[in-house]
């Protein structure tokens, strides 16, 4: 649709049409941040999660859909003010 739309007077069409399909397995791919107002992960499932504002970012754990706890210094804390959490991505394969 995009390339039909935007680009169909364009010699480069296929081209675009392979761009956007790049970006569109890329996203796939690649978690993003969900907002806590639209969906909250598994209670007990680790995700990294950020405070609004602040640009703060920790692994944390979220329980009962409500309280959030980072684990400092082998130490739980609890966490307020949180905005958005993602998965947590995976982690790099031998050799890359």
């Amino acid at each position: 649709m995009y390339a039909n739309g935007i680009a169909q007077h364009l010699p480069n069409k296929k081209y675009c049409e392979e761009d956007f399909i790049t970006g569109a397995q890329w996203a796939d791919e690649h978690p993003h941040w969900i907002s806590v107002e639209d969906e909250l992960p598994i209670d007990y499932e680790p995700v990294l999660a950020v405070v609004g504002g602040n640009h703060f970012a920790f692994v944390g754990i979220c329980l009962n859909k409500k309280t959030w706890y980072c684990e400092i210094q082998n130490k739980a804390t609890e966490i307020i003010g949180i905005t958005h959490w993602m998965p947590l991505p995976q982690p790099p394969k031998k050799g890359e």
